[in-house]
């Protein structure tokens, strides 16, 4: 009895008490204020084909790139001194469309639903990877009219995909940001 008895408040102290040990921090690598960038690397995935013509993955891809660009440029991120760290950045871009998943064919739609993305950004100095960010599972939030717009399969031209892409190039941004 008094054995199962120490044995429980035994048992309850390593409940309650737990570990308290910490882990050393380790210093990271300093990154340089500015970037060097040559390009985002692009992957584009469409499940089947349409009849309607949306932009080509090599115009969405410039697409990316120059909003990219843009907005590390009005930032004052971009540099092309060779000293400063280098941005390799992978996108994988999937177009979708309205019910294409759905067995019965008539169900499916021509009509662009939000595209499934994801993104890594490496942070390169010295031929080394100082720094990884990596983000998937990311879908386009237009707002209430542009889910309006997707159950109605209104989304049949490249404004929408312009406006998914602008957003992703702007995320990108925002993590980058962030690293510092």
């Amino acid at each position: 009895m008094k054995t199962t008895t120490w044995i429980m408040i035994i048992l309850s102290v390593f409940l309650f008490v737990g570990c308290s040990s910490t882990t050393p921090q380790v210093p990271q690598e300093p990154m340089s204020e500015k970037f060097q960038f040559e390009k985002i690397t692009f992957q584009f995935d469409q499940k089947y084909p349409t009849k309607i013509q949306y932009q080509s993955p090599a115009e969405l891809e410039k697409r990316i790139n120059d909003k990219f660009v843009t907005l590390m440029s009005e930032k004052g991120l971009l540099s092309s001194v060779s000293s400063m760290n280098t941005l390799k950045i992978n996108v994988h871009y999937v177009r979708r469309f309205v019910g294409q998943d759905f067995p019965i064919q008539s169900m499916q739609s021509e009509s662009l639903m939000p595209p499934l993305m994801a993104f890594d950004i490496h942070v390169i100095k010295d031929n080394k990877e100082i720094r990884t960010i990596q983000a998937s599972d990311l879908i386009y939030n237009g707002g209430f009219l542009s889910d309006l717009s997707v159950i109605a399969g209104a989304n049949r031209d490249n404004e929408y995909e312009n406006k998914a892409a602008d957003a992703l190039a702007k995320e990108i941004v925002t993590r980058i940001e962030k690293l510092k």
